[in-house]
């Protein structure tokens, strides 16, 4: 299975509102997309990516839920 890596410091890649709150301050971010997954880190490290989840990471399940609550209440 290919993987895809994004990482960006928040100016050249758009992002939902939810993902900004969620990022706070912290502008620079590292995203890998496998097949239908993508997990998002706040820090930049791969290393961290070896590890169990924490609260840094922002499922796909709840990036889909805050779109939609987002959207609901508008």
């Amino acid at each position: 299975m290919q993987s895809t890596i994004l990482h960006t410091k928040g100016s050249s890649l758009m992002l939902d509102k939810s993902v900004l709150k969620w990022l706070g301050k912290q502008k620079e971010l590292l995203a890998v997309i496998e097949g239908d997954s993508l997990i998002i880190k706040k820090s930049h490290s791969l290393l961290d990516f070896a590890q169990k989840p924490e609260s840094d990471y922002l499922s796909m399940q709840k990036i889909n839920r805050e779109i939609h609550k987002s959207r609901r209440s508008k």
